[in-house]
């Protein structure tokens, strides 16, 4: 496996250790995993409140640990199926179908991020400004792809939630999810953009809305187009995991490109 495939497969392990974890306390075997045990962890998840859309990445990460065993996979197996799509037909529509920002949008963002602006009274923005405002969008971007976050998770990052490891690599602690794994790059970016915060301050300094708004207006300045919004990175990266081979067993990303 690249070691792509293995940095993009290690997101989930916050998930998959969640599911060795009730294996282990109600005595039962996490690889392999028989499908019934899989379908009965999916519906203790969807019985505690969990969303759809969080127990179809739990899905996905153990199709994932299984795959990258040589074993077979539990959740092609019709009794965890039916489970999903219950859960798929039981959950609410999403009142904004955001655009999802995959792997080739964030690459063209990159391209245009530093370029200057109009601002909103028709002045174009100096240089040194656009690069400022360029890093932080692209560096936002980043973190927000790398760690699935929607934009009122990454609002409340702070820096003390953030930790390099020796290899370049990094986390982010999310709330009480556990810990999302940075690439070298996006530890890079966030700590061009991070100066002298302190471990109190936070990450990006911006409200949900705000983070919205300069995705939607980087997306734009690539040439685009409309939709893409605070849910996007975390759309795009699901959609990039799902490319690379991880099942995310008929989930649908709204909005998304065909």
């Amino acid at each position: 496996m690249s070691s792509d495939r293995r940095r993009k497969g290690e997101s989930y392990s916050h998930e998959w250790n969640r599911f060795v974890a009730w294996s282990n306390a109600t005595g039962r075997t996490s690889l392999p995993a028989s499908p019934e045990d899989a379908a009965a962890y999916l519906e203790d998840r969807a019985k505690a409140g969990a969303r759809a859309s969080t127990i179809r990445v739990s899905a996905a990460a153990i199709t994932y640990n299984h795959r990258d065993s040589g074993l077979d996979e539990p959740l092609r197996h019709d009794v965890v199926r039916t489970v999903l799509d219950e859960l798929k037909h039981n959950e609410p529509p999403s009142p904004i179908r955001a655009m999802a920002l995959d792997l080739d949008c964030y690459i063209a963002i990159r391209k245009t991020a530093y370029e200057p602006r109009h601002g909103r009274g028709g002045r174009m923005e100096r240089v040194d400004t656009a690069h400022r405002r360029g890093a932080l969008d692209i560096a936002m971007i980043g973190l927000m792809r790398d760690a699935r976050l929607r934009a009122g998770e990454a609002a409340d990052l702070t820096w003390g939630d953030v930790e390099q490891y020796g290899d370049g690599t990094g986390w982010a602690g999310v709330g009480d999810t556990g810990h999302r794994l940075l690439s070298p790059d996006t530890m890079k970016l966030l700590l061009t953009i991070r100066q002298d915060a302190g471990n109190g301050e936070p990450v990006l300094g911006l409200r949900p809305n705000q983070i919205a708004s300069r995705i939607g207006a980087a997306a734009r300045q690539a040439g685009l187009g409309n939709g893409y919004s605070g849910d996007s990175p975390r759309l795009g990266m699901l959609r990039d995991l799902e490319t690379l081979g991880v099942l995310l067993l008929g989930a649908q990303i709204p909005g998304s490109k065909p």
